[in-house]
């Protein structure tokens, strides 16, 4: 799961990399800035071209990725204000950021922001739950 900093870096990466293609001669070959992260790719969104990957290829559990796609569910199927129960298996789960205890009851609303922002896994059971 990236950090903050890492995060920041690849933003730094895409700016530089935009930067580079503007100041230099007709597309001159000029190395990537070195980044701490194990993996990563740069895709222009209309015609999927591939600017820049760092071992891209590799395999890497998607994290994140699924929060993001949990959230999305939710949003589809739930309204802001429905109530989410936490349940003891979410309680218990590795990765619990929300330190809720089961049984306390928190809004949709509120349990995105702890699923989106504190990347709580035990946020994304409780909510998986009201979006089923």
């Amino acid at each position: 799961m990236p950090t903050v900093v890492a995060m920041k870096k690849l933003w730094v990466c895409v700016i530089a990399l935009s930067l580079v293609g503007l100041s230099s001669p007709a597309h001159a070959q000029v190395p990537p800035p070195a980044l701490a992260m194990g993996s990563g790719i740069l895709v222009e969104q209309g015609s999927g071209k591939i600017l820049w990957s760092k071992d891209d290829e590799a395999i890497r559990a998607p994290a994140s990725l699924t929060k993001i796609l949990t959230a999305l569910v939710v949003l589809e199927n739930t309204n802001l204000d429905d109530p989410v129960v936490i349940t003891p298996d979410a309680r218990a789960v590795p990765g619990g950021r929300t330190y809720a205890e089961a049984g306390w009851t928190f809004t949709v609303r509120d349990m995105l922001w702890g699923l989106l922002l504190q990347s709580g896994n035990d946020a994304a059971i409780s909510l998986a739950y009201v979006a089923s």
